[in-house]
């Protein structure tokens, strides 16, 4: 399996295609591929998904991975362009969601590979409605956007998923892309240490880093 992967992101034409780049905006697709050895066959949950492709976190991995899972954006206006993924696609209010009869219906594993939460300052009281206490997710990116709205949010969610039994790999994963400033902090990127050997945690967990930082981390790491 190739380690690179195409660049679709259409809100930053002016990045090099020889970087290691990916569907979503800021590399979370290709964090996830690297941190679980490019596993095919996996499962994602992608709350704020926005369009099909376009800054998505889950398209790469369906794909070209053959994942299934759940999309969930509050927006209509993306509607038809799921018409061409194989997820189960929810147009809502993702914090009005019965997300333990969803991920039912939906037939998703107690494990789960990948959740990526993303619903802007919504976020935070998102965490309060998924079924930890019934699923365990291998994988988390969330958005704190800390470099727009402070501490707050971002404490309160290290104290929800440290108390859940996740481990921070990477804090204040800054912002990579080339019409923003340096250094900006907008998501937390957790796993859970089930499922991941304790040296490699110890060897890789770090604070303020870009994307493809991390990604690099990760594969030296092995």
């Amino acid at each position: 399996m190739m380690n690179d992967y195409l660049i679709i992101n259409t809100a930053d034409q002016s990045i090099s295609t020889t970087e290691l780049l990916s569907y979503s905006g800021c590399k979370q697709d290709a964090f996830v591929i690297e941190l679980l050895k490019h596993k095919r066959d996996g499962f994602y949950v992608d709350i704020g998904s926005a369009h099909c492709y376009d800054n998505n976190n889950s398209f790469l991995l369906e794909k070209q991975y053959n994942w299934k899972g759940i999309c969930v954006e509050f927006e209509s206006r993306y509607n038809n362009s799921y018409t061409s993924r194989n997820c189960r696609y929810v147009n809502g209010n993702a914090l009005e969601i019965n997300y333990p009869q969803l991920f039912q219906e939906t037939s998703m594993p107690t494990v789960i590979d990948y959740l990526s939460l993303d619903i802007d300052a919504h976020t935070t009281p998102l965490l309060a409605i998924i079924p930890f206490d019934r699923y365990q997710f291998r994988v988390i990116t969330i958005e704190h956007d800390h470099y727009l709205h402070g501490a707050e949010d971002r404490n309160r969610q290290r104290e929800i998923l440290q108390s859940r039994g996740y481990h921070l790999l990477f804090g204040d994963v800054f912002v990579e892309m080339k019409n923003f400033d340096k250094e900006k902090p907008f998501e937390d990127w957790w796993i859970h240490p089930n499922f991941f050997d304790a040296t490699f945690i110890q060897t890789v967990t770090t604070q303020e880093i870009y994307p493809s930082q991390a990604i690099e981390r990760v594969r030296h790491s092995r």
